[in-house]
């Protein structure tokens, strides 16, 4: 019986610092920022300054581009024809025309640099020539091209149809809404959602609650995607900086006020967040921002990435979720006291 492969970031990581199951001596990185978003900051550093060559594809400069030796610029959504699902419309398509601007630079789309990289090695047979071509190959299963396409206004809808279900039932081994998993169950995991308590805990690991009493989650901030956008101006006064959410009796008794700077601190190291006092959260818990870095310290300071990055104190170590492979990444214990 066929059974899913676990292949996490970890892996990558790992290939890269002990070669192992096998050495990684090349990395490309289109549009992601690694070393904010994945967890255990630290070893991702380590991994991006130890592999032998590396390339990023962005729209600006961002930590993880700061360690590449090449940066590609990338084709904005305003410089480059593409095709787009709809997302509330499954089956159907439509067309993200290209805007009348100049390109900046040598800017192109991640479809154009990958195929570009694909010629070069010798894998060519397997990627149209030029951008239209690829568009082309994307469309074939809708009986269009994207010339056809781009001529027809609007949304175009493939075979869109609602309650199949009713004429040869769901994409299950039974046919049916399986609340319970047959299919996990027959790869060996559990059928039925199971709770498995991290490893750092006040129930796992009580003996730390004298130097770490507190227990730190994390939240996404509404005004931004993961790390992305702290470069706009608009979105930055909205949201200026990092805030770790602390109930205002556990603040009290640290001797903390709203708008004091902290540090955040457990095993894995220390970030410092400005403290907002929130009657809303339990007592025994912080919150902290996710996903921050300060573009406007500079590539020379490697925009501040470590000061206040959340995955400075997250682990990537196993065990990790058996049936998604994710790492833990909130339910640590921690510490949170003024800077000064």
């Amino acid at each position: 019986m066929w059974k899913p492969v676990e292949i996490r970031p970890q892996h990558v990581l790992t290939a890269i610092l002990e070669e192992k199951a096998y050495a990684v001596r090349a990395l490309g990185i289109f549009g992601s920022n690694p070393l904010i978003t994945w967890s255990n900051s630290r070893r991702v550093e380590k991994a991006l300054r130890r592999v032998e060559f590396s390339f990023v594809v962005e729209l600006v400069m961002t930590p993880t581009a700061a360690l590449a030796d090449i940066v590609l610029p990338a084709a904005s959504y305003l410089e480059t024809d593409a095709v787009v699902v709809a997302r509330k419309a499954t089956g159907a398509v439509c067309l993200e025309p290209q805007v009348e601007v100049v390109r900046t630079g040598e800017c192109r789309s991640d479809l154009e640099i990958i195929s570009s990289l694909a010629h070069r090695l010798g894998l060519g047979e397997y990627f149209a020539s030029d951008l239209h071509g690829l568009l082309d190959d994307y469309l074939r299963p809708m009986g269009l091209t994207f010339d056809e396409l781009r001529r027809r206004p609007g949304l175009v809808s493939s075979t869109l149809r609602y309650r199949k279900y009713l004429e040869r039932g769901f994409n299950t081994p039974s046919g049916k809404v399986e609340l319970y998993s047959s299919l996990c169950e027959r790869w060996g995991y559990e059928p039925l959602p199971v709770y498995h308590e991290p490893e750092e805990t006040p129930i796992s690991a009580p003996e730390m609650l004298k130097e770490y009493p507190l227990v730190l989650t994390s939240t996404h901030e509404a005004e931004y995607v993961h790390s992305q956008d702290r470069y706009l101006q608009e979105i930055r006064r909205k949201k200026p900086e990092p805030l770790v959410s602390i109930h205002p009796e556990t603040a009290a008794g640290l001797g903390i006020e709203e708008g004091d700077l902290v540090y955040v601190e457990n095993r894995r190291g220390r970030i410092t967040q400005k403290a907002t006092l929130d009657a809303g959260i339990d007592p025994r818990v912080v919150s902290v921002g996710y996903g921050w870095w300060f573009p406007e310290r500079g590539e020379s300071g490697m925009f501040g990435w470590d000061e206040a990055n959340l995955n400075v104190l997250t682990d990537d170590a196993p065990p990790y979720s058996p049936e998604m492979g994710s790492p833990k990444m909130r339910g640590f214990l921690c510490r949170v006291y003024k800077t000064q």
